[in-house]
């Protein structure tokens, strides 16, 4: 097989459709990266060829750290390849650090959002760690049979009580999802569960919610119950393609069955309203996203398999850190290792390296 090479591609007016060509994920658009760049945060655009022929695409960020001294690529959903070639695949994310190297980046972070086109493939050169989001491809199933008879049960009585599904492309809705996300932050933190971020995308905030739903790329869809909004969550979508990033609810909602009623009212509309296909996030492996594991399955949805992957530092006088990133790697794994003095431990990591594994 011919060797991989990879060129930046200044020219993305027509980006989107290649995306769509090779089913790319819509973390891979240009909608999506040119909505999180700014001045230290640039956007780009690269392609694999083997020869002439063009194998692969990619899009992500450039991340400048330390007054420009340490810089990072981000992607938000790995590569899109034009094959299932578990070679190819290890010959592009070769390139891809190769490329990396050669012009100075110190880390290479590849997360898998809305990725569409993963198959395993390895490559030394990364880091892996397993993730699955759950999806419903409207064409395939039966969506309301798909609900487990619980999630159902709920959402009838919240009908009968008065819930009614409705949806807004106001800007303005940014700061009630906020609030409701912050009550379900609360709510989940004291029946016990594991503390998490609630904005898991980098670099997204409330400015880019208010940028992407003022150019009618995003949506809110809400739940009222007697005049009251109980539930507020946020769609990005594209070419009816959408994935649901963020989603918030009261304590009297949460009382009342409103999440359930959400998702099953709101998946039903967008299957009546021709969407391909609606991603409702995803979940890390392991024994502690059990719950939110499970509450996912109930909704029918179905499990895609995918792997996020990072390098260690790359490039001098960074990677001379990377035993203290190998230890890191190390602690976290480790279950039997006391909790308190495990945290301890990468405390003083975190220290010496500043968080430049943070993305």
């Amino acid at each position: 097989m011919d060797e991989v090479t990879l060129i930046k591609e200044k020219k993305t007016e027509n980006w989107d459709k290649e995306v769509d060509r090779y089913n790319g994920g819509l973390f891979m658009t240009s909608i999506w990266i040119n909505c999180i760049s700014n001045e230290i945060i640039k956007p780009v655009y690269l392609k694999f060829l083997k020869g002439e022929e063009n194998v692969a695409i990619t899009a992500g960020v450039e991340i400048c750290r330390d007054t420009g001294k340490f810089r990072q690529l981000l992607f938000y959903s790995g590569i899109a390849y034009k094959s299932k070639d578990p070679q190819l695949a290890e010959k592009c994310k070769n390139a891809l650090y190769s490329y990396a190297k050669r012009n100075g980046y110190h880390r290479i972070s590849i997360r898998s959002y809305d990725d569409q086109t993963y198959f395993p493939a390895k490559s030394k050169k990364y880091r892996k760690s397993e993730r699955s989001e759950f999806v419903f491809y409207f064409e395939e199933d039966d969506i309301s049979g798909n609900f487990s008879p619980e999630v159902r049960r709920r959402a009838r009585k919240a009908a009968k009580n008065g819930a009614v599904l409705k949806k807004s492309d106001s800007p303005e809705m940014t700061s009630r999802l906020f609030k409701l996300i912050d009550t379900t932050y609360n709510i989940r933190q004291s029946k016990g569960h594991n503390p998490y971020s609630i904005l898991f995308l980098p670099f997204f905030k409330s400015e880019q919610i208010r940028s992407l739903v003022g150019k009618k790329h995003a949506l809110f869809y809400y739940t009222e119950m007697n005049g009251e909004i109980m539930s507020v969550s946020l769609v990005f979508t594209i070419n009816k393609k959408a994935y649901g990033i963020l989603m918030g609810t009261s304590g009297k909602g949460y009382k009342a069955g409103i999440p359930s009623f959400h998702h099953y009212e709101k998946t039903r509309l967008m299957k009546d309203e021709g969407f391909e296909y609606y991603n409702i996030g995803g979940v890390q492996q392991g024994p502690k996203y059990e719950g939110l594991r499970r509450f996912k399955k109930s909704l029918g949805a179905k499990p895609v398999r995918s792997t996020e992957e990072a390098t260690k530092f790359i490039n001098k006088p960074y990677s001379y850190l990377n035993p203290l990133l190998d230890t890191k790697c190390v602690l976290l794994h480790m279950n039997f290792f006391p909790w308190k003095l495990k945290k301890a431990v990468i405390q003083i990591i975190d220290l010496a390296i500043r968080k430049r594994d943070r993305y």
